[in-house]
Formats: structure tokens, C-alpha cells, sequence
């Protein structure tokens, strides 16, 4: 049995399953009406098919285009720290074809404190010339956001 939050109790059929989705790509010529390529799967996972990818946000640098996203395990992501959320990286040349290379982030979880669970919810942008990472910790921002400047 699953206990809901009013005290009523509900059977393990009745809990809406988590989704597992991944990162695509569509274009468009007016920026209104878009072509999806259905089915795409622009992004490698790293944990097997069970990996959930959201969040992707994009900048130029030199000649490459790089790519921050989010992901974690479909299930159990939100009290187990070892299936939470991880920020992710990918490097493209053309937007099309994309090589997964998480070491590029630069940031993995705390030892301690209001990350040490959880990256997730990342915002990549350029200002003023230097380049941007927003991003929240624990329990999806509650404890924290932080920002990381690329040197």
C-alpha cells in the first residue's frame, strides 16, 4: 500500500509511473512552426536506457557549440542521491550530431552541504563576454542555486 499525504491509502497501481524522456532535435525557418525529427535521440545516455534528459541549453564557443542538460535515473531520483539529477555535457560543430562529455561541466555534487545530492536545472548563457551556469541543488533549488563562471 502506498500512503497519500490526506491519509488515505491508495494501492501501488494507482501512483502515476515516472517518465523517462531524452533530448531531440527539431528546426524551423520562422521560429513558429517546427519540423520534430520524432523518434531522435540527439544525446547518449550515460546510464542506460532508463536515463531521463531535460533541461538543455546551448552557447557557441569558438567553433563548437556546447550543450549543459540535466539527468538521472527514471525512478527513485528524488530521496536517493545516488538516482538524482547530474548536470551533463555535449559538444556539437553543426547542432546536428552531438558528442556526450560530461567531464566538460566542470561541477560534480558537494561532499557536503546544499548540493551534495543533487545538480539539476541548468541555464547556460553569455553576458557581457564570460560565460554563465545556473544551476540548483538539493531537492530541485530548495536548499540553493548557484552559478559558475567558465574560465
Amino acid at each position: 500500500m502506498v500512503h497519500l499525504r490526506d491519509g488515505l491509502e491508495s494501492s501501488a497501481e494507482d501512483v502515476a509511473p515516472e517518465r523517462t524522456y531524452k533530448i531531440g532535435h527539431a528546426v524551423s525557418r520562422d521560429g513558429i512552426a517546427w519540423e520534430k525529427e520524432e523518434a531522435r535521440q540527439i544525446i547518449a545516455d550515460r546510464l542506460g536506457s532508463d536515463e531521463s534528459q531535460a533541461l538543455p541549453t546551448v552557447v557557441r564557443i569558438g567553433a563548437r557549440y556546447h550543450m549543459i542538460f540535466c539527468y538521472r535515473q527514471s525512478t527513485d531520483f528524488r530521496a536517493n542521491k545516488d538516482r538524482g539529477y547530474r548536470l551533463g555535457h555535449a559538444w556539437s560543430s553543426d547542432l546536428r550530431q552531438w558528442t556526450r562529455d560530461d567531464a566538460g561541466v566542470g561541477i560534480e555534487v558537494s561532499v557536503s552541504g546544499w548540493d551534495s545530492d543533487m545538480l539539476c536545472y541548468p541555464n547556460l548563457f553569455e553576458c557581457d563576454g564570460r560565460t554563465y551556469l545556473l544551476y540548483n541543488g538539493n531537492e530541485f533549488g530548495r536548499h540553493g542555486f548557484g552559478i559558475a563562471i567558465l574560465e
